[in-house]
């Protein structure tokens, strides 16, 4: 082998262990989380250098890229899936959207809701004075829990059941990024918008794209929404994550026993980028671990964001604590 060809092999096996042990082993650290988060897209740019080079006959590059893009391709790989079409009979459905602040997105949610029939309605960002403008839909809810700061993400639950607790949790910073309901057969549904990490508007101005305190209250708010759906006896966490499917991030979930329910493949976005950039999946729905529920992701309502559509498994007080014992 070629001194050229084994510093070559040699540098991306190097950069290889970066990409993909990096973010699990430093999951705070902003820049490895970016690269996380740009795992599809970057391999997808890899690949393409890869067939060039290939075309041209540059068979070291060839290879070292290749190799390269399939690191890359490896933890999205891992957490891939389809939306999940299991069959439930009795079910508790919910609507999520990040309506962007657009009335007409959540005009159009609340229509998408009473079709599907859907017990609960949970938005993040909503537009200011959405309470008048929507009063003859809301009159269809008995529980409605918000949060009115101008300022901050405007998190709302609304439930066609009453609600016997409800409330908002601040996480760093003071701005409650997490609201919560709590309804009957011990059932809590959590909604969150998690905090933006990372920050692209930065490059133009030569500073980095990704702000390292972000990172730590994007972190924080997920493993906060986990936990509090893990005290009650049934757990629904569902919102805008601001993370992909595979981030280190979501693993606070899986250690207090909630899975992700699948809501389409890793490579649909619920999220556009407004750009020729594809878009990310960053709204998720996680369920108590071996709950049945299906997922899919709903039509352009106005928003940059799509609707989630959530069925989860409604059983028996009986059954539940039957499970308990």
């Amino acid at each position: 082998m070629k001194p050229t060809s084994a510093l070559l092999y040699a540098s991306v096996a190097v950069v290889a262990g970066i990409l993909g042990l990096g973010p699990l082993a430093f999951p705070q650290w902003g820049g490895l989380a970016l690269l996380s988060f740009l795992s599809l897209h970057l391999s997808a740019l890899v690949g393409a250098a890869a067939i060039v080079f290939l075309v041209l006959r540059q068979v070291p590059l060839t290879a070292a890229l290749s190799v390269l893009a399939a690191i890359l391709l490896m933890r999205p790989i891992l957490t891939a899936g389809t939306a999940s079409t299991v069959r439930i009979e009795t079910a508790t459905t919910l609507v999520w959207l990040n309506a962007q602040h657009k009335r007409g997105a959540v005009e159009q949610t609340l229509a998408l809701a009473k079709d599907q029939q859907a017990d609960i309605a949970a938005f993040a960002e909503m537009p200011v004075n959405w309470e008048q403008r929507f009063k003859t839909q809301l009159a269809d809810y008995q529980c409605q829990e918000q949060r009115t700061d101008r300022n901050g993400e405007r998190i709302v639950i609304l439930s066609r059941q009453p609600c016997l607790d409800q409330g908002g949790h601040p996480v760093l910073g003071g701005r409650e990024t997490v609201r919560w309901v709590d309804l009957g057969g011990g059932l809590r549904v959590v909604a969150l918008h998690a905090p933006r990490p990372f920050h692209a508007e930065n490059l133009a101005k030569w500073q980095q794209p990704w702000s390292q305190s972000d990172v730590l209250r994007r972190n924080t708010t997920i493993a906060e929404a986990g936990n509090l759906a893990a005290d009650a006896r049934e757990g629904i966490v569902i919102g805008d994550f601001n993370s992909e499917p595979w981030s280190p991030a979501l693993k606070a979930l899986r250690r207090v026993g909630f899975e992700r329910v699948p809501c389409g493949a890793v490579w649909q976005p619920t999220w556009s980028t407004g750009t020729a950039v594809p878009g990310f999946a960053i709204d998720h729905a996680f369920v108590r671990t071996g709950r049945k529920a299906s997922c899919s992701i709903g039509p352009d309502v106005g928003s940059d964001h799509l609707p989630l559509i959530l069925h989860v498994e409604r059983k028996s007080e009986d059954a539940l604590v039957a499970e308990q014992r």
